[in-house]
């Protein structure tokens, strides 16, 4: 589910290469009531969603719970006592679809915006109070496991903590505390305003969503543009061009989620964690403090000409702050990461070959006209195994840290070249109906791998990483990955006739689910054999299993290549250093270098 409220929740966004627009559509007027019949009727029957059969009980519970959280994901607005008298409402969400009328979804919004507004001007006034009080407690955001706060007391104890916490990072950043309060009241009358600016498209668009969300949890709906959309469209503001970043926001801080592969921000370090603190544009321009602002106006401000250059001020996990400047410029690496990186590192005698997929890519035009040397994941990873067998590596790894995954088939392939043609994945349908997916490629490498994860490590980079582990070919290291195992299929609604220029939107739903080879769904994600230990925070893992926990299966297992058990444990990362910036990475690699000795012993 895609929050649309960002003043107040969790956002990113890719900013890559050139997006230009071959052509813009044809303006037409959003339907909100046939939108939201359309995926009533879709995500309802079970011969297109994968959850449409989940019982009915606790459907009316489960869209209000989602609704309330699209106002306040972190349930710093409402307390338990709060939304207690709202509850009657329920049943009423769930017939906006049957009468096309949204007025019980926009009585309820209208509820929470008052709630998150009356708390955001409250912790405006206890500013002071923050500033002066010296505890250092410290504040995270709720998870969704935390439980809300019962009432108003203990959510004024919640908002004493974040104050301070905010505070605390901010003096870290070296502002006086007049500063501090100046950015703090800035921020929370930024998000009031875009609160209170939340018009009833925009409600309606979320609520659609929520709709969705309340039957198939991995849904998402988009509506199609509006008036204002076309008109930017038309003005070819996209073609200018990004760094190569995708960001996260909470509304207050902004966060490199990843550098693309490739990318201009790739190349100049910027890491995951690092925190956004000023953006100038060129070096000679005025630093600008980005705290608090809405994330588009940060995209915005990272956007220009070709050739120019952006600055940004960064800090980094551990709190040092840096100046980097970045060209804008057509990177090798498009907004999906259609590029592999590869390199070599040498390491107790060993050659290491690595290997970073930007994504699981695959240019469907090309391979739809039957182009022999159309650009696709595995191809790409494949021929450079090939090159690298070549040249004698002795272990390769596979560095699938942050890889979101992309097109099913490329995950399978990709897991072919190291393993050849076998079952990689399970694919299971609604009915019941399971079918072995089997790689079509010869294994281009045989020899010591490695395959390094992360919890950004989803979907399909799950499954190579699944199916490795399960044919025993490689040692997995890292981190457990996100645990993403459904598939998803987007649906034009605009397919089906509708009267004069009205327009749906597109739907994305669950098809299908994805079981590892060895019966267990990857929706629990991916123990690495090897954890490296970390004194970094790790963000905690809310996802929770939405589908069966294992399925029958009988699948032809490889015979292993490293007894993995021999190698497996906790172990700690070295410290970076000017010719290591990535520990994680060069730890992976040691350990194929201890692999490729004890194989050839």
């Amino acid at each position: 589910m895609v929050n649309r409220f960002g003043a107040v929740s969790a956002l990113s966004l890719v900013l890559a290469c050139s997006a230009a627009l071959a052509q813009v559509p044809e303006e037409k007027t959003f339907d909100p009531g046939m939108a939201i019949r359309m995926v009533h009727g879709l995500v309802s029957d079970t011969r297109f969603d994968y959850f449409a059969g989940r019982p009915q009980e606790g459907r009316a519970q489960r869209l209000f719970d989602l609704w309330i959280e699209t106002f306040d994901p972190n349930a710093m607005y409402a307390s338990t006592a709060d939304l207690a008298p709202l509850q009657d409402r329920r049943d009423a969400l769930l017939q906006v679809a049957k009468k096309e009328d949204f007025a019980a979804a926009l009585s309820l919004a209208d509820a929470m915006k008052a709630l998150a507004i009356a708390r955001l001007e409250a912790a405006k006034s206890g500013i002071d109070a923050a500033i002066a009080d010296k505890a250092a407690d410290d504040w995270s955001a709720r998870t969704a496991d935390s439980p809300r706060a019962p009432d108003a007391a203990a959510l004024d104890v919640l908002w004493a903590r974040k104050l301070r916490h905010q505070v605390r990072d901010l003096r870290k950043t070296g502002q006086q505390d007049a500063q501090v309060r100046d950015v703090l009241r800035r921020y929370y009358d930024a998000a009031a305003t875009r609160i209170r600016g939340l018009g009833s498209d925009d409600i309606i668009e979320g609520f659609i969503d929520a709709y969705a969300n309340a039957v198939d949890p991995d849904a998402d709906f988009m509506p199609p543009p509006r008036a204002t959309d076309m008109a930017e469209l038309k003005q070819s503001k996209w073609s200018d061009l990004g760094i190569g970043l995708v960001l996260r926001s909470d509304g207050l801080e902004t966060r490199v989620e990843s550098a693309l592969p490739g990318s201009a921000a790739h190349f100049a370090g910027i890491a995951r964690g690092d925190r956004l603190l000023e953006i100038a544009d060129g070096p000679g321009g005025a630093f600008v403090d980005v705290f608090g602002e809405p994330l588009d106006k940060t995209i915005e401000r990272l956007r220009g000409p070709a050739g120019s250059k952006v600055r940004m001020r960064l800090q980094d996990s551990d709190g040092l702050i840096r100046v980097v400047d970045v060209g804008r410029a057509k990177s090798p690496t498009n907004p999906l990461g259609y590029e592999t990186e590869q390199s070599t590192l040498h390491l107790d005698g060993k050659t290491i070959g690595v290997l970073r997929p930007g994504s699981l890519y695959v240019d469907w035009d090309a391979r739809a006209r039957k182009q022999p040397d159309y650009a696709s994941a595995s191809r790409d990873v494949h021929r450079l195994l090939g090159e690298m067998q070549a040249a004698g590596v002795d272990a390769v790894v596979l560095d699938l840290r942050n890889n979101g995954g992309g097109a099913l088939s490329e995950g399978i392939d990709m897991a072919g070249a190291f393993a050849g043609k076998r079952t990689m994945v399970l694919i299971h349908e609604q009915g019941g109906r399971t079918s072995n997916e089997v790689a079509k490629v010869d294994a281009a490498w045989d020899g010591p791998l490695v395959v390094l994860v992360d919890r950004g490590t989803a979907s399909g980079a799950e499954l190579i990483a699944a199916a490795l582990q399960d044919h025993g070919r490689a040692v997995i290291a890292g981190e457990p990955t996100y645990g993403r195992g459904t598939i998803q299929s987007l649906i034009d609604l605009d397919r089906w006739p509708s009267p004069g220029t009205k327009r749906m939107g597109q739907l994305k739903m669950t098809i299908a689910a994805m079981y590892r080879v060895n019966g267990a769904t990857l929706e629990q994600g991916v123990e690495p054999d090897v954890a490296f230990a970390s004194t970094q925070p790790r963000e905690p893992r809310t996802r929770h299993v939405l589908v069966g926990p294992r399925i029958s299966t009988k699948v032809d297992i490889a015979r292993p290549v490293v007894d993995r058990a021999r190698f497996a444990g906790q172990r700690p990362l070295p410290a970076a250093t000017p010719s290591q910036t990535d520990p994680t990475l060069g730890a992976a690699a040691a350990l194929a270098a201890e692999i490729a000795a004890a194989v050839s012993r």
